[in-house]
């Protein structure tokens, strides 16, 4: 079985002759997986003199280099937790959208459906409507081209005067409804 960190590495990486790297090709050498966990814990110093109470001595670094390495360590967690919360945040928004488009999905192609087919039932109804109106002109006194001119002008005029009864109706409802709310300020 060959070696991993060599199999995925550029020829001129794995060939250790010193050959020039293409142009375009990555210059990095492949990590090896031990390489990529995490640094051993560093122990706590211990006192270097038996005697309780006395200060620690550190051997490698000073106390000053000692808290800038734990405050860059602390603003390093604090900048990934902050960007952990902002996609956390991310992600429930985009939830919540696509929850609530999955929601007026399901209710819109009903809907929709609905309305064209009470849309194309009221088409009929009006024509059904305005046929009747000729038949009673034609029956009546009227000849037949007269009876239907007659007929779809009496559905046309029975339709204005509904919208001018409901255009009423809504205009009192939305007068009584902003009346009963309370104003506010602006």
């Amino acid at each position: 079985m060959a070696d991993p960190t060599t199999t995925l590495a550029p020829p001129s990486l794995r060939s250790g002759d010193g050959a020039q790297v293409p142009a375009g090709t990555a210059t990095s050498p492949v990590v090896e997986p031990s390489r990529l966990a995490p640094p051993p814990v560093r122990p706590i110093s211990q006192p270097s003199s038996p005697v309780a109470g006395t200060p620690a001595r550190i051997e490698s670094k000073g106390k000053v280099a000692r808290i800038s390495d734990q405050t860059k360590g602390i603003v390093d967690d604090a900048k990934t937790w902050v960007d952990l919360r902002i996609a956390l945040a991310k992600q429930e928004v985009r939830d919540e959208v696509k929850g609530r488009v999955d929601g007026a999905k399901a209710i819109g192609q009903p809907l929709v459906l609905l309305i064209a087919v009470v849309l194309l039932a009221g088409a009929f109804f009006l024509l059904t409507l305005s046929f009747g109106f000729t038949a009673l002109y034609v029956w009546g006194f009227a000849s037949l081209h007269a009876g239907l001119l007659l007929g779809f002008l009496t559905t046309t005029a029975l339709l204005g005067i509904a919208a001018v009864v409901f255009n009423a109706q809504f205009q009192k409802a939305k007068a009584a409804s902003s009346a009963d709310s309370p104003k506010t300020p602006a």
